[in-house]
């Protein structure tokens, strides 16, 4: 079995003694501290359930994005920020129990992941619950719109089922792009999520009236 040596020197506050430890580890421990590290570190930026990016993650992306877009002017470095959130999830929760919950959003992020570019290009991120948000690098706001429908579309095209239950799944979304669509000015990260969020909940009063409309 290998072992490393690890030195640590401690210094005593008041008399000012320095004490040197000695410790003989076998690699095998140190690997697996190195591991639960790596763990650790991953768990800081990412969702445990779904295996996205959590808010911290998601909020470093959008920080990249953003100082890669202050620093050159070029059109072709907006984004667009999608909103998301599941239609009555809370009442999924309520009816059919946490557990069936969880797996519905494994499901909605399966949907979101298949129909976009790869991973290292568009960015889902989960915020929390049934939030989520969706980084579209190079997106103008029309093209963000096409996304939001591709997205509506598959997963109502996709019933989500498991141990008998099967539920049809609707999501509300709101688009943004850090540009304004007319002078090509670069707004606030602040402005862009504001806005984000404002077209996200503006989504769900409109397709609350159609369902209402659609059932009288």
């Amino acid at each position: 079995m290998k072992y490393a040596l690890i030195v640590l020197d401690i210094v005593t506050s008041q008399e000012n003694i320095m004490l040197t430890l000695h410790w003989l580890w076998p690699w095998s421990r140190i690997n697996a501290l190195e591991e639960q590290a790596r763990y650790l570190m991953r768990l800081s930026t990412h969702d445990p359930l779904t295996g996205l990016l959590n808010r911290r993650g998601g909020d470093e992306v959008l920080a990249h994005h953003f100082s890669m877009l202050s620093r050159n002017n070029c059109e072709k470095n907006d984004f667009a920020v999608l909103d998301l959130d599941l239609d009555r999830f809370s009442g999924i929760n309520d009816k059919y129990g946490h557990s069936v919950g969880d797996q519905v959003l494994v499901f909605f992020t399966k949907v979101l992941v298949g129909i976009l570019r790869n991973n290292e290009h568009d960015i889902v991120v989960r915020l929390g619950g049934d939030e989520f948000r969706i980084i579209l690098p190079e997106c103008s706001f029309e093209h963000g719109e096409i996304v939001k429908t591709k997205i509506k579309d598959a997963l109502m095209a996709t019933a989500f089922e498991v141990s008998g239950i099967k539920l049809s799944l609707r999501t509300s979304v709101g688009v943004a792009t850090a540009r304004t669509p007319r002078s090509n000015e670069v707004r606030q990260i602040e402005e862009i999520l504001k806005l984000a969020d404002k077209a996200m909940y503006e989504d769900k009063a409109a397709g609350y009236a159609l369902r209402n409309s659609e059932e009288r």
